[in-house]
């Protein structure tokens, strides 16, 4: 991991340099083109000469917000220049009509299980900014426990499925060395109901009280403890949490953007770090990180959009956008913000399935 950046701007332009500012990144990111003077001038309507421009781009190189990729050519936002503009010159973040609605046909029509709302948000992320997008999951520390049930398949074998409140249903074979009566299944179901309902997930392993169970055999107990040892193994954070990529197609677009492709692809395909990355941002209150501000080096020539969800006003996981520097930052960040909101929306209890 490289050391992270602070971009963050001391001091305001003045109107004229935020105006060509915002001119050179709003054309860099249609064009891809370094921008030059003449261009700026017609484009602005500007009644000073491209001299003058010439002179305010100038000073802006100098002052870090541009970069003049080769002698002759225009110059090119740097990610104090993204920054800046992010922070300063964005006006009215909001999605197009059209956007708008199909964000809220998709939630108001859509009535998946958890895991399949998450994916197909993922691609409807992706689908409306042109980036590659994450959800993640939900996390353990704030999910509880809403429902366990023992079913015996057969003599030997039972099911246990313990319902979670981010909708999740997590299920585990559990096998017993002897046949196991009803009577036993259903004292150690009701053991574990009193023990772990609306309880913490997170302590999943330190809530069951069977030890108390001593007209229960030993071997009965000990299975079932097995089987919620594996169970928390998989649910709270020894394997990554659940991670939903959507638009990998788009990724021929970053890939195009960057040098460093390879490590790029191979932070992709690492998902705890991409999640770890993400967390952080959040922890910090950062919706947008830009090139150097991230702290992973492979994606230091790319921004990360990033917002939290929630279930019932919980924190619960986050959804993103990662992409080249040269994204519509005001489309992918208006993008973002408004399904974060109506995800949480749709995930209060009652309003998802």
């Amino acid at each position: 991991m490289s050391q992270i950046i602070n971009l963050n701007n001391d001091s305001k332009l003045n109107e004229r340099k935020s105006q060509v500012l915002a001119a050179v990144v709003a054309t860099y990111i249609e064009t891809s083109n370094a921008v030059g003077s003449s261009h700026i001038s017609t484009r602005l309507g500007f009644k000073v000469s491209p001299a003058t421009i010439r002179t305010e781009m100038a000073k802006l190189e100098a002052d870090g917000y541009l970069v003049q990729p080769h002698i002759s050519a225009g110059r090119i936002p740097s990610d104090k220049g993204y920054r800046y503009f992010v922070d300063n010159l964005i006006q009215n973040e909001q999605m197009g009509t059209s956007q708008q609605k199909t964000v809220m046909d998709f939630f108001s029509s859509t009535h998946l299980a958890l895991e399949e709302l998450l994916h197909q948000t993922s691609n409807l992320l992706s689908q409306l900014t042109g980036q590659v997008s994450f959800v993640v999951g939900t996390q353990p520390d704030n999910t509880l426990i809403k429902g366990i049930q023992l079913v015996k398949l057969n003599p030997t074998t039972a099911i246990m499925v313990i319902v979670l409140s981010s909708g999740d249903i997590e299920k585990i074979d559990i096998a017993f060395p002897e046949s196991i009566s009803e009577e036993d299944l259903n004292k150690i179901q009701s053991c574990l109901i009193q023990s772990m309902l609306n309880k913490s997930v997170k302590k999943l392993v330190k809530l069951n009280t069977l030890s108390s169970l001593t007209d229960v055999k030993k071997c009965y107990i000990s299975s079932t403890l097995s089987a919620i040892k594996d169970i928390d193994n998989r649910i709270n954070g020894k394997i990554p949490e659940h991670v939903y990529y959507g638009g990998i197609y788009n990724i021929a677009t970053t890939l195009n953007e960057i040098k460093d492709v390879s490590n790029f692809l191979k932070i992709l395909e690492e998902q705890i770090t991409v999640v770890s990355l993400i967390k952080d941002l959040l922890n910090r209150n950062i919706k947008v990180s830009i090139g150097q501000e991230n702290s992973v080096e492979a994606l230091s020539e790319c921004s990360i959009i990033t917002a939290p969800y929630e279930i019932n006003g919980e924190p619960a996981g986050s959804i993103s956008v990662i992409g080249p520097t040269r994204m519509r930052y005001s489309q992918a960040m208006a993008t973002v913000s408004t399904i974060s909101e109506t995800l949480s929306n749709s995930l209060k209890f009652g309003n998802n399935n």
